[in-house]
């Protein structure tokens, strides 16, 4: 049972770490599977019959919780880039609306009559 626990969490582990570099070289595409196999492996190991001291020496012998407060941190900086981009990009549709709306009401007061 320990092998299995110990498999499953290097897998986690191993999974975390191309997560990071996927974010990293800003690869996307395969970000959705690898979440979805940590979280059947989070399931897996739910399921699992291991003491609490044999879960919490592995986890730190494989660095798991630097690793996941690592893949937090890039995730909320790709997550707040996005988010500046989708600022960026409302700003200049508004702001393009607000010209466009300005030069309609402008022709209609040169229109002759």
């Amino acid at each position: 049972m320990d092998n299995l626990l110990e498999e499953l969490l290097i897998e986690y582990r191993n999974i975390s770490l191309k997560l990071i570099e996927d974010l990293n070289q800003d690869k996307y595409e395969f970000l959705e599977q690898g979440l979805e196999r940590k979280d059947a492996i989070q399931q897996e190991i739910d399921g699992l019959n291991f003491s609490k001291d044999k879960f919490i020496e592995l986890s730190k012998n494989l660095e798991l919780e630097t690793i996941n407060n690592k893949l937090y941190e890039i995730t909320m900086i790709k997550r707040n880039e996005a988010k500046d981009e989708l600022t960026k990009i409302n700003k200049t549709r508004q702001m393009r609306n607000n010209y466009n709306t300005a030069n309609k009401t402008i022709s209609f007061f040169n229109a002759e009559i």
